[in-house]
């Protein structure tokens, strides 16, 4: 399961490093091994690329954990997702702001 391999192959990333996994599925082990991650100070972003039932439930409660969840299903959604996209700017989630889209919209 990929909630138990990921830890140790991303030890040794530093913080402010961004984490962008692409998974078909976000379990909700997955969700609580990434959200461990954003508290060591990774940015965590999670490109979902299958449908996925209760996705926008999922999505939310990432969103509260400080992650990052988009689902791409189509090459158009990925080409959306890196519009306006730079890594040297990563975003963390604010609940003040409006959300924008994209991988900055976190």
């Amino acid at each position: 399961a990929l909630h138990r391999w990921l830890p140790s192959q991303v030890a040794s990333l530093g913080w402010g490093t961004t984490l962008i996994l692409v998974t078909p599925q976000l379990s909700e082990p997955l969700l609580w091994s990434l959200h461990s991650f954003n508290r060591k100070g990774l940015n965590v972003q999670v490109v979902v690329c299958v449908r996925q039932p209760a996705f926008e439930r999922t999505r939310q409660q990432a969103e509260v954990m400080g992650i990052g969840v988009h689902q791409a299903l189509w090459e158009s959604d990925l080409a959306q997702l890196g519009q306006g996209f730079d890594p040297a700017q990563p975003k963390r989630f604010d609940p003040a702001q409006p959300k924008r889209g994209g991988f900055n919209g976190v």
